[in-house]
């Protein structure tokens, strides 16, 4: 019988091949193993993703975090394309309103 905190480990990848081939579907990673853990560490650096090292320098991925943190981070992308869509309107469409000679959005249209 494993007690709970076996049992908590249990799901943690451990190691970078174990890492790669857990978030390759997420991430979209490539299969050559150094350009994805490349991918991997400018993931972490650029929007923190949580990998995570032990004491004796291995790299780990709790799936439970990477889930809560893939949620957030589908949610940001999703406002950063949004956002994007917006800048590209051009003058007189709905939602961007000339102000001198800086284009600035007003209030409310990201949610429009």
């Amino acid at each position: 019988m494993k007690t709970k905190i076996e049992r908590m480990f249990d799901d943690i990848r451990v190691g970078r091949k174990a890492i790669i081939a857990y978030l390759r579907p997420f991430l979209n990673l490539p299969m050559n193993e150094d350009s994805a853990w490349q991918k991997v560490k400018r993931y972490r650096k650029n929007y923190v993703l949580p990998v995570e090292r032990f004491l004796n320098g291995k790299p780990f991925v709790d799936p439970y975090w990477f889930k809560y943190w893939f949620l957030l981070y589908t949610i940001e992308a999703d406002k950063r394309r949004r956002n994007k869509a917006l800048r590209g309107l051009r003058r007189g469409q709905k939602g961007i309103t000339l102000q001198g000679r800086k284009k600035r959005a007003t209030e409310g249209t990201i949610n429009e």
